[in-house]
């Protein structure tokens, strides 16, 4: 049977190249995947933080107790004040506010009433006082606040702002592009 010299198929050198094209665009694929997932982690922990925030503003006003929250960089525990001792204490009454470590590549930024706070990068020593930046009272009122929650290496942003009136708010402040 005579070969038609019309019928030719690919060359290697054109098959390499459309499946290093499909290979980058694989990858790239991949990599937008992945940083969404990593912003919905970033959100997770924000939406997380608030609404612990919120049902210990809860707590403060129908047990009539304050409580307070102490911020590191990479997490945070909640504080009751002990009116016998007379001074902030690690709060042990509820799993619910057990101390809370953010996941990693993350970290917070605080302001308090205006100015930056320096936060810690390892919790502090009981034993030398636990102080909160953040005191939730029982009067319902807070000490105006932003909580930024970051991500290492890109622009990504949740806050969790309170407003002296008791209200709490999460916010999404990531830069587009």
């Amino acid at each position: 049977m005579p070969r038609n010299s019309t019928m030719r198929g690919f060359s290697l050198l054109e098959l390499l190249v459309v499946f290093t094209i499909i290979g980058i665009l694989l990858a790239l694929a991949t990599l937008s995947v992945n940083l969404v997932g990593e912003d919905e982690n970033l959100e997770k922990t924000a939406r997380r933080t608030h609404a612990l925030m919120a049902l210990a503003t809860e707590e403060a006003l129908l047990q009539g107790r304050d409580f307070g929250i102490l911020f590191e960089q990479r997490g945070y525990q909640f504080l009751a004040f002990d009116y016998d001792r007379r001074e902030w204490v690690a709060y042990a009454g509820d799993d619910m506010f057990r101390p809370r470590t953010l996941e990693e590549g993350q970290y917070f930024e605080l302001d308090v009433e205006g100015q930056a706070v320096l936060l810690d990068a390892e919790p502090p020593d009981p034993e030398n006082g636990l102080v909160p930046q953040v005191p939730l009272l029982s009067s319902g009122d807070l000490v105006p606040f932003e909580l930024r929650i970051r991500r290492e290496f890109d622009d990504t942003v949740f806050v969790v702002s309170g407003q002296a009136n008791g209200v709490l708010e999460v916010r999404d402040e990531s830069e587009d592009y």
